[in-house]
């Protein structure tokens, strides 16, 4: 156990722990792996872990879910076990590198070069996973590398489904200066405070967002251990990093998403979300879900699977 990890009062065993009881709610059978890289590729001893539901038929391309920032693969338990059964689909819920159960390897401080790694370790997993393409369901900061992923390999990516993506919108407001509240709210990481607190960080994380958890993932009575999930996840991620080389003032990305080219897109929207709606994407459908803010899927999650299935079965 690290220094770091015995300030927070974290491990990677607790993590385990609270995600194998997050996943006790699914009721079909599932399989939970750590996929090592490509050594073929410059991620070789890196490792993606990946939670895996079967189809009743392998013939149809495979759906990956992707989280968004400070978050990891069990935040989708309401959601999975329905999304396989009712698409038809092998399932497969990835935390990205640097997140969740994934290995944690150090970030460049350089936006491109950080953007680089998370894409090239999403390629590195699907070659391991021999996988000849797939179609990717994607959240928030997942969206974005999602859709950067589908810009550098477009023949791998049959279409995305991005619900409450980050990054891929204009940004028409006036730059600030860093001291600013926008400013300086895109310079400290979050995470990194969350970390520096250690052993008050929880009794905080619990007292700022309690309603959250307690109200957001009722319907599988999970709040708790959602928490527990989520604050033992993000005490020992280093994706934060990467994410926060990529964040521009005003909680935009450097480099935001304008163009997804000819393949079929599909945002998906929560109508009470922070988030900008996205501005001039051509052939783009974007879908409104009432009454849903930013984590959609936990939200609404009827609707939001009727959405996605509507999407995926389209094609």
């Amino acid at each position: 156990m690290s220094l770091q990890q015995r300030w927070s009062q974290t491990s990677p065993e607790l993590l385990e722990h609270y995600e194998t009881r997050l996943l006790c709610h699914l009721r079909t059978p599932f399989k939970l792996y750590p996929v090592r890289l490509d050594p073929q590729s410059s991620l070789s001893g890196e490792f993606i872990h990946t939670l895996e539901l079967a189809a009743a038929s392998d013939a149809r391309t495979p759906v990956v879910v992707m989280h968004g920032f400070a978050s990891a693969k069990a935040t989708f338990v309401n959601v999975l076990q329905a999304l396989s059964e009712r698409c038809g689909r092998k399932v497969y819920a990835i935390d990205l590198l640097g997140f969740g159960r994934s290995s944690k390897p150090s970030f460049p401080a350089d936006d491109t070069a950080a953007e680089a790694l998370f894409v090239e370790s999403v390629e590195a997993w699907r070659a391991s996973m021999r996988l000849p393409s797939i179609a990717i369901c994607a959240h928030s900061f997942g969206a974005y590398i999602a859709a950067r992923y589908a810009e550098r390999y477009p023949d791998r990516v049959e279409t995305l489904v991005l619900f409450e993506p980050w990054g891929v919108m204009m940004d028409d407001q006036p730059r600030r200066c860093w001291w600013s509240i926008e400013g300086l709210a895109s310079t400290v990481n979050p995470l990194a405070l969350l970390r520096l607190a250690g052993p008050v960080a929880l009794p905080l994380m619990r007292a700022l967002t309690w309603r959250l958890f307690s109200h957001t993932f009722a319907s599988i009575g999970a709040g708790d251990e959602m928490l527990m999930y989520l604050y033992h996840s993000n005490a020992q991620c280093t994706g934060d990093a990467g994410f926060m080389a990529m964040l521009a003032p005003h909680y935009q990305a450097k480099r935001p998403v304008v163009d997804f080219g000819s393949r079929r897109v599909v945002i998906i929207r929560g109508s009470r979300s922070w988030i900008v709606p996205a501005k001039g994407l051509r052939g783009v459908e974007q879908v409104m879900i009432l009454g849903a803010g930013h984590q959609v899927y936990a939200e609404q999650p009827d609707t939001f699977i009727k959405e996605v299935v509507q999407s995926l079965v389209c094609i």
